[in-house]
């Protein structure tokens, strides 16, 4: 979600589709419902319980009988629901909107360059290069314009203007290929050797000139490298468990090379050893994404439980329903859990933890919070 924000002032008033916007709202969005299932299941159930004791109608049917757990019975078959919701949810439809949102925004990215084109702006977000249309026929088709070429030592060198050009990319060898059409070049590169001055500029006429651009540049100044190499946000579980096994296989083999070059009497000995450690760095810590997205999928289904179990005793206690002091305290205890949990996933994949202790030892504390405070929540009952 946050790669969408980043991308949010390219995409808007670029000339997109308002039905491409939306749609890649929606992909971007799917990553917030298990975020939004526990916040809701922690709000309401404290909104029921707080409203149910702030009328005394808790403590009456407390009175009556009834107790705590039976109180929270429905509340705890709906929260197991929207579990198990959350759960598939997690393991299906994200890694699907994940797969359409990394395409969409590449694809924007990658074959829509002309939307970063404006009427009468230079554009320079290709190095060495400005750009500038004067008037934009379609997203290849443009009139009256003018390249700046500035790559060999920051000032300009070469001066491209035509009365039309074509701008396509070449996906299969990531170019953007320019054809200038009616124009002329001013250089100055047969006065490399002189002292420059204003008049010793060779002007050239063409009907037709290519010009190719690199977009590897452009690309990376743009997005983040590892959402294309990074395919872990895009799998689902058993998916994830075979890449596990794989990468498994390939640091332990990785390891056992290793202890092979430090016997050996290599004279590139260190050369190979710095290498093949850094090999078995990187794939660790692909492998502890892997982990981290791997577990999320059971951590983020099981919150909803745990924030039933947090939410329906501060409800009785607090004895206040509405959107006031609920909101308060559900938005500050969700917050400190997100907070947590989400240091947890970093610390796992920089390799600082590992997976029990980073990402299931605060869902287990927030779990014997939760049962706690339900036990004393039911003592209370019966001492009533």
């Amino acid at each position: 979600m946050q790669n969408f924000w980043k991308y949010l002032d390219d995409l808007i008033g670029k000339g997109l589709d308002s039905i491409l916007i939306i749609e890649l709202i929606i992909y971007a969005s799917a990553n917030l419902v298990p975020i939004a299932l526990p916040l809701s299941i922690l709000l309401s159930s404290m909104m029921v319980l707080g409203n149910l004791s702030e009328k005394s109608e808790l403590l009456s049917i407390k009175s009556s009988g009834i107790s705590f757990y039976q109180i929270i019975k429905p509340l705890f078959i709906v929260s197991i629901f929207i579990t198990i919701f959350s759960f598939l949810f997690s393991n299906y439809i994200i890694p699907y909107s994940n797969l359409k949102n990394t395409t969409l925004m590449y694809d924007i990215i990658h074959k829509k360059l002309a939307f970063n084109l404006e009427e009468g702006v230079f554009f320079n977000d290709l190095e060495g290069y400005s750009i500038k249309i004067n008037k934009k026929i379609d997203d290849i088709s443009f009139k009256d314009i003018t390249i700046l070429d500035h790559k060999e030592d920051k000032s300009i060198s070469k001066i491209y203007i035509a009365d039309s050009a074509v701008i396509q990319n070449n996906e299969k060898n990531n170019f953007l290929k320019i054809k200038l059409i009616n124009g002329k070049s001013y250089s100055d590169e047969n006065c490399l050797n002189k002292k420059r001055s204003n008049n010793c500029f060779t002007i050239s006429k063409f009907k037709s000139y290519n010009l190719n651009f690199d977009l590897s540049s452009f690309l990376l100044n743009r997005t983040d490298s590892e959402k294309f190499s990074d395919k872990a946000k895009t799998m689902n579980i058993s998916e994830l468990y075979n890449l596990k096994d794989s990468l498994k296989l390939e640091i332990t083999k990785q390891n056992s090379k290793l202890n092979d070059i430090k016997n050996s009497n290599s004279n590139q000995k260190k050369h190979i050893i710095s290498i093949t450690k850094n090999e078995i760095d990187s794939k660790t810590k692909y492998l502890n994404k892997i982990k981290v997205e791997l577990n999320k999928k059971y951590t983020s289904a099981m919150s909803c439980i745990i924030m039933l179990l947090i939410g329906a005793p501060i409800g009785s206690f607090i004895r206040k329903g509405g959107f006031g002091l609920p909101v308060i305290c559900s938005t500050i205890i969700f917050l400190f859990f997100y907070i947590i949990t989400t240091t947890g996933y970093r610390l796992v994949k920089e390799n600082i933890l590992s997976t029990v202790i980073g990402i299931w030892l605060p869902i287990i504390l927030f779990l014997i919070i939760g049962l706690i405070m339900t036990y004393i929540s039911h003592k209370e009952s019966k001492f009533k």
